[in-house]
């Protein structure tokens, strides 16, 4: 970008995104964004400044590419001459005597004369200058201490009420301090609190527990936590930092908006638009080729879908990811994955036709293929044997199966019954012509493997904390069959396929359902736009959440005493 116009274009893209990334974006807003973006120019100013304001966040993950930096607007403090005392004067300095060989008396007297006047002038002319030009100024006041005592850090000075606090100083409050800020919002603490003042419409809390009031309309303050960030406007809500480094966050009035660090997917097909018998992926880079029985239908979320008739040529080819080599690639996952899709069945299990063209009676959502049966897989099932089950079962007929290779246990697939028992569902429940939701998570942290069916959990399996996945590799990916098989046939329509490296909680699971079921994407934007997805949740009054450290993904509140 550089002609004039360029730059203008490039500068709203910037205010846009401010306003999109604070939750403070209008429908109007977000459409002209969107309509920004299709420039190339634009679309690149954009990343650089989302990749630029996620480095000041937390340079340590700068790969993050969505995260939110503090960008406030500062209020001066009234001037208060009984704190701040004016600067006395310094002395005009005594003129330095004439020297004797520079006056009209001497044998060249005149030209040095001359010439020192000329010189005294541009030494007049600098000094005024000089003092035209002001010199530093202290930082404004961006918050005043009401109530209670703080400590300023490191060098432990002690506040009384009354102090007024510039920011970028980090302050240690006591459990009953109320700190109020020049952009109209008050703290009250309700234990000992410690935080850094970004500005006067920013904070970052180290640990602690406050309650925050908005006393003035209009305005945002922003809370960056080491996994998130909260956007509060006119409101009160109620933060808990006293969890080994995660937040309950608790909104009293008005709402929140909450952006994790982790909010992107790595790959996101969302099938909507159909170009040369190619899909895009709105992520990373990995576009999908149709194969000749696919067709474009009628979109589940948005403008468009994919039509699978249970035939060998119905697949979309995702190629390997980039990788050449075993746990190479972008689906070279480690420590988490989420696999997550919408679909409407066709599936009959008792179809003579449908066992002929699969003996084992197998329809794929997602599959990756590696060598040493390195796989993410998600797919229905009727079988009489689960021979790659674990744990090991003795069940046979429909079944939900999420197929993963984890280090020490090796390749397991997770059984499901579709038996209708324990919120399960049946395959007739599942055949209903209606949309439904698929999820797989697996976090290596916990352990924990999990499916998801239209939002609630519907099955699990632990491993020892810690157990890592090992995937990637020059293996191809699929939607719908294998085009090296061709033995695994979806029947019916596939939406809105998304694979990530973190998992989802069931609480964002449950948002991504309800925003789709509204007519938006999982991201909560309009369907085939062309703002690059990333979740953020907007908490409402009444709510609890908490918010995961590692990632920052909300959840389901803890209990009963997660908040007051």
């Amino acid at each position: 970008m550089s002609s004039p116009h360029d730059e203008q274009t490039r500068r709203r893209v910037l205010e846009l995104t401010e306003r999109l990334l604070d939750g403070e974006a209008t429908t109007a807003d977000h459409e002209e964004l969107e309509q920004l973006l299709q420039d190339p120019g634009a679309r690149r100013a954009y990343l650089e400044f989302t990749d630029q304001q996620g480095r000041l966040v937390t340079p340590e993950k700068s790969s993050s590419p969505w995260l939110v930096a503090e960008r406030v607007t500062y209020e001066r403090l009234e001037w208060d001459p009984s704190t701040h005392p004016p600067v006395p004067q310094q002395p005009s300095p005594t003129p330095e005597p004439t020297s004797p060989a520079l006056t009209a008396s001497s044998p060249r007297g005149t030209p040095y004369v001359k010439l020192t006047l000329l010189l005294g002038l541009f030494a007049c002319l600098a000094l005024g200058i000089l003092t035209l030009i002001p010199g530093p100024v202290a930082e404004p006041p961006v918050a005043r201490l009401a109530r209670g005592h703080a400590t300023l850090l490191p060098s432990k000075e002690d506040l009384a009420p009354g102090a007024v606090l510039p920011r970028h100083v980090t302050v240690r409050f006591s459990d009953d301090a109320v700190l109020e800020t020049t952009s109209g919002y008050t703290l009250e603490m309700e234990g000992p609190t410690e935080l850094m003042l970004t500005g006067a419409g920013g904070i970052t809390p180290a640990f602690g527990r406050f309650i925050l009031r908005s006393l003035a309309p209009n305005q945002t303050m922003r809370i960056t936590l080491p996994a998130s960030t909260i956007a509060a406007r006119e409101g009160k809500l109620a933060i808990d930092l006293a969890r080994r480094g995660s937040a309950t966050l608790h909104v009293h009035a008005g709402e929140a908006t909450v952006t994790p660090r982790s909010h992107s997917p790595r790959h996101y097909w969302p099938l909507d638009n159909v170009r040369d018998r190619r899909v895009a992926d709105r992520v990373g880079d990995v576009g999908g080729v149709l194969g000749e029985r696919v067709r474009p239908a009628k979109g589940l979320v948005g403008p468009g879908a994919l039509a699978f008739d249970n035939s060998r040529d119905a697949y979309v080819a995702l190629g390997s990811g980039g990788g050449t080599a075993l746990a190479t690639g972008s689906f070279a996952l480690d420590r988490a994955v989420t696999i997550e899709s919408l679909f409407i069945s066709n599936w009959d299990n008792e179809d003579p036709e449908s066992i002929a063209v699969s003996a084992r009676n197998r329809e794929i959502i997602f599959r990756k293929n590696d060598e040493n049966r390195l796989l993410l897989l998600l797919q229905f099932k009727d079988q009489r044997q689960f021979p790659f089950a674990d744990p090991k079962t003795d069940y046979s007929g429909p079944a939900f199966c999420f197929g993963l290779y984890l280090i020490g246990p090796g390749y397991g697939e997770m059984v499901v019954p579709l038996d209708g028992n324990e919120g399960r569902p049946t395959v007739a429940e599942l055949t209903d012509g209606a949309m439904h939701s698929l999820v797989a998570t697996y976090n290596a942290q916990s352990g924990e493997k999990a499916i998801f069916y239209d939002g609630r959990l519907i099955g699990s399996q632990s491993y020892p904390p810690g157990t890592r996945i090992l995937s990637g590799g020059p293996g191809g990916a699929a939607i719908g069959n294998m085009p090296e098989t061709h033995d695994e046939p979806f029947s019916g329509v596939i939406d809105e396929v998304a694979v990530y490296d973190y998992p989802l909680t069931p609480w964002s699971i449950a948002k991504h359902l309800e925003r789709a079921r509204s007519g938006r994407n999982y991201f909560g934007a309009v369907p085939d736009s062309m703002t690059p997805p990333f979740d953020q949740f907007v908490i409402p009054a009444g709510e609890t959440v908490h918010l995961d450290p590692r990632d920052g993904l909300p959840d389901a509140p803890l209990g009963p005493n997660s908040n007051n």
